[in-house]
C-alpha cells in the first residue's frame, strides 16, 4: 500500500508541475527543444537510478504529460507538440 501512496503523491505533484509548464507554454515561455532534452536526460538517468518518487521522477512525469508521451488519454492531444521539433530531434 505504501508504494501506491508514493505513486499517488508523485503523480499529484507532477500534475501541478505540468500545469505550471502548461501555463508557461501558453504564454510562449517554454523552449520545447530544451524540455525534450531534459526528458531524454531524465529518461536515460532513470535507467540506472530509481527516481520514481524523487523530484526527477516527478519532473519526468510532468514532461511526459506536457509532450503527450503518456498513456493517459487526456494528454494525448499534447502529442501534436512533437511536430514542432525539427527533423531528428525526437
Amino acid at each position: 500500500m505504501r508504494e501506491q501512496e508514493h505513486y499517488y503523491l508523485a503523480d499529484t505533484f507532477s500534475e501541478m508541475m505540468w500545469l505550471l509548464m502548461e501555463v508557461e507554454y501558453q504564454k510562449g515561455e517554454v523552449d520545447l527543444d530544451n524540455k525534450m532534452r531534459r526528458l531524454k536526460d531524465l529518461s536515460a538517468y532513470s535507467l540506472t537510478h530509481d527516481i520514481t518518487y524523487r523530484r526527477e521522477g516527478v519532473e519526468l512525469l510532468a514532461l511526459a504529460k506536457l509532450l503527450g508521451l503518456t498513456s493517459e488519454s487526456r494528454f494525448q492531444k499534447n502529442r501534436k507538440r512533437l511536430n514542432l521539433f525539427g527533423e531528428g530531434n525526437h
